[in-house]
């Protein structure tokens, strides 16, 4: 049965892992090794049933890094929306430069002003 588990996370570790687009989210929080990596040695010292509690240790820590750089892209993504500047001062003609000038537009045309970054 444990070798069974190693030829599986070595062929996860191979052929899926590279591919996947993305990286454990427990080696991106914590700079250590990813989960097949960790999964890999504890079956190899402890055997996958002796493991496996640490095994499940592992995933629950895994995720709730998970959850953590979740929570920290929701957080970049509303302070992306904060940017959006109020709108520029129309007596001072609606140009970029009193739209702050950090590559915002406004529309001239009815001296309302629409001041969204690019």
């Amino acid at each position: 049965m444990d070798n069974l588990t190693i030829l599986l996370i070595r062929f996860y570790q191979r052929f899926i892992s590279p591919h996947k687009g993305f990286r454990c989210a427990h080696a991106a929080v914590h700079r250590g090794e990813s989960c097949s990596h960790a999964v890999l040695a504890i079956v190899n010292e402890d055997g996958l049933l002796g493991g496996y509690r640490k095994i499940r240790a592992r995933m629950r820590a895994c995720k709730q890094a998970y959850l953590l750089l979740e929570q920290s892209a929701s957080k970049d993504r509303r302070k992306k929306d904060e940017i959006r500047c109020d709108c520029c001062d129309p007596s001072a003609g609606c140009d970029i430069a009193s739209c702050g000038g950090r590559g915002k537009s406004c529309d001239v045309a009815d001296m309302s002003c629409d001041c969204w970054p690019f």
